[in-house]
């Protein structure tokens, strides 16, 4: 499986369907993630940072 941007930021940020994307994770190998879902996630998770300190 592999494992998309909404996933990870589902997860990071502790979303209500967080559950539904670790347990599908966990149950499915091997999983993948390309360096490009990492780099779009990560620029995803420092935005919503940005916004939360307002």
């Amino acid at each position: 499986m592999v494992i998309d941007t909404s996933a990870i930021t589902a997860i990071l940020l502790k979303e209500p369907d967080d559950p539904l994307f670790v347990e599908a994770i966990v149950e499915r190998t091997p999983t993948m993630i390309s360096a490009a879902i990492l780099l779009k996630a990560s620029m995803l998770i420092q935005m919503h940072k940005g916004e939360a300190r307002g």
